[in-house]
């Protein structure tokens, strides 16, 4: 059997809990960003927060429009 991995377990879910597991990511390079001692490895982090934080608002807004429905 095969181990269950981060994307299988993304794919496994449902919008609210991937947009949890975004700002749980995001939150991840925050704390990365934090402990960089290199400017471009700070900067690096960040924009990887960033996207994370992005992505997480997108995929709320989609289950927000989805759940509204016509």
């Amino acid at each position: 059997m095969a181990d269950i991995t981060i994307s299988d377990e993304f794919l496994g879910s449902n919008g609210p809990e991937r947009a949890k597991m975004c700002r749980k990511l995001a939150a991840e390079a925050d704390a990365l960003a934090s402990a960089a001692i290199n400017p471009e490895t700070r900067k690096a982090y960040l924009d990887l927060k960033r996207q994370w934080d992005e992505l997480a608002g997108e995929i709320t807004l989609a289950a927000k429009t989805a759940n509204d429905g016509p």
